[in-house]
């Protein structure tokens, strides 16, 4: 974590200044600066909260000075020190890609818990990719203006032997040819004792048939919407291209079904796509003990914010039709893996950093001219249970 480079109070607002640095082929080197700002009131985080991001691209693109700005503002009416109903606003432009709108945020938690919360919202902004230059596969993204109305329910319960966590979103399109998406994940991660424990985490998603295609699902990982949200696979050149195109980089999201993330690369590298509208899967991870994990847990001061984990996957997904008329049906994989994790929980108890994987679908139910056995080589960006 960076520490903050300035930090004041004045009237009892409160705010802190930190540098930010990343690089993608198109901006190059991107330097700016991130602010955060809040005044202490009845709510646990307080109000009138800002945080606020610029940043210049050092190789001076078409448009080399980007934004981020989120204003959030608690209705004291309606809110309570454990449950927050707030408005909340935003406006983006970065990396090819914009985003404004308005939404209201409910939230109940226990105490100052972050990880135990209930949280419901509704929202509607207006979105566009308006350049595709910082795009590596074009045929993943429409450039239309897109209006959504946008609810969610999120659920979070630390329990004694592990976490529970529940999750529904919708999304209504309300401009031109309009359409409908909606996704749900239920995630439970259960501890044995002795270093085992058991993950689970069922997903279920739907597009309309007028869907664009940022908005619809890949055997993998999730919708290419959802890749802006994440540093690491917003833009080109943040990972090396090459890297991508050899089918070897998995990030997490929607189905996630890593060991297919080879056929849903060849496919784009044809310059075409396994786009899915409909999609269910269940993945299951086996965490075994290892001795790396076991010193971390000794060590007070660092079990909080880094893990080591060592573990068995399955995986069982089907999706429709798609674009490609062969791609339908059921899919499987096995494997084994490892993953490193830098942990840091937000404000809604959910685990932030970075996870970084290594690991081996050695089966497959479908396979591109290999055996369906075979010692395969894959690196991962995210966890694919969060917990």
């Amino acid at each position: 974590m960076v520490s903050p480079l300035y930090g004041q109070q004045a009237g009892g607002y409160q705010t802190s200044v930190q540098p930010d640095l990343w690089f993608n082929s198109v901006d190059g080197i991107r330097v700016g600066a991130e602010l955060n700002g809040w005044q202490e009131g009845a709510t646990l985080r307080g109000s009138h909260r800002l945080d606020a991001a610029a940043w210049l691209g050092l190789w001076f693109p078409s448009l080399p000075v980007s934004y981020r700005i989120r204003y959030t503002e608690p209705v004291p009416a309606l809110s309570k020190r454990e449950s927050e109903f707030h408005l909340r606003l935003l406006s983006m432009v970065r990396e090819g890609y914009q985003k404004h709108g308005a939404g209201l945020v409910k939230r109940w938690q226990h105490g100052e818990e972050y990880r135990r919360f209930l949280e419901i919202g509704g929202s509607y902004h207006i979105a566009q990719r308006f350049d595709h230059v910082y795009l590596l596969d074009r045929q993943l993204w429409s450039n239309e203006w897109m209006g959504l109305f946008s609810g969610m329910i999120e659920y979070q319960h630390p329990g004694e032997r592990g976490y529970f966590f529940f999750q529904i979103e919708s999304q209504i399109h309300t401009l031109e040819n309009p359409f409908h998406a909606a996704s749900i994940q239920v995630a439970k991660r259960l501890e044995l004792g002795g270093g085992w424990v058991v993950r689970a985490r069922i997903f279920g998603g739907i597009a309309g048939r007028n869907s664009r295609p940022e908005y619809r699902y890949q055997l993998s990982s999730g919708t290419p919407v959802q890749a802006v949200e994440h540093p690491i696979t917003r833009s080109r050149g943040t990972i090396p291209p090459d890297w991508i195109r050899g089918g070897w980089v998995h990030h997490s999201g929607g189905p996630n079904m890593r060991g297919f993330t080879d056929l849903d690369r060849a496919a784009l590298n044809r310059g075409e796509s396994r786009l899915y509208r409909q999609a269910g899967s269940l993945n299951l991870e086996l965490d075994l003990p290892n001795p790396i994990q076991q010193s971390i847990e000794s060590m007070e001061e660092l079990n909080d914010i880094l893990s080591f984990r060592s573990y068995l996957f399955y995986g069982i997904a089907e999706v429709d039709k798609g674009l490609l008329k062969d791609t339908h049906g059921l899919f499987s994989e096995a494997g084994a893996g490892i993953a490193l994790g830098w942990i840091v929980p937000d404000h809604k108890g959910r685990d932030r950093g970075l996870v970084l994987r290594y690991e081996s679908p050695f089966w497959l139910s479908e396979t591109r001219d290999e055996p369906a056995w075979e010692w395969r080589h894959l690196f991962g960006i995210g966890a694919v249970i969060t917990f």
